[in-house]
């Protein structure tokens, strides 16, 4: 198990108060050209996290939005940049 591997097990832990099952980490297949598409910046962004009925919403500070990139063939969606963090408490920032 590599180190990646284990800080998002380990986060997993803490967000859900459980261990992840199978394909709930997995591995991110990132642009091997490198090329996006910038699309703007965003504002807040609503989830609902595995096995919660719940959904949330978070609202990005204005000043440290992330920018919303799009691969270079519209499959794939990436939150770039910003100063946010993800926690066992969510989203903050």
């Amino acid at each position: 198990m590599d180190w990646a591997w284990s800080r998002a097990v380990s986060l997993f832990r803490g967000y859900f108060n459980r261990e992840p099952e199978k394909k709930e980490i997995v591995r991110l297949r990132m642009d091997q050209d490198g090329v996006g598409l910038v699309i703007g910046l965003v504002d807040n962004i609503t989830y609902s996290p595995t096995g919660d009925a719940d959904s949330y919403k978070h609202e990005f500070e204005q000043a440290g939005r992330p920018s919303l990139v799009v691969s270079f063939d519209g499959k794939e969606v990436y939150l770039i940049g910003g100063s946010f963090r993800f926690t066992d408490r969510g989203f903050i920032g």
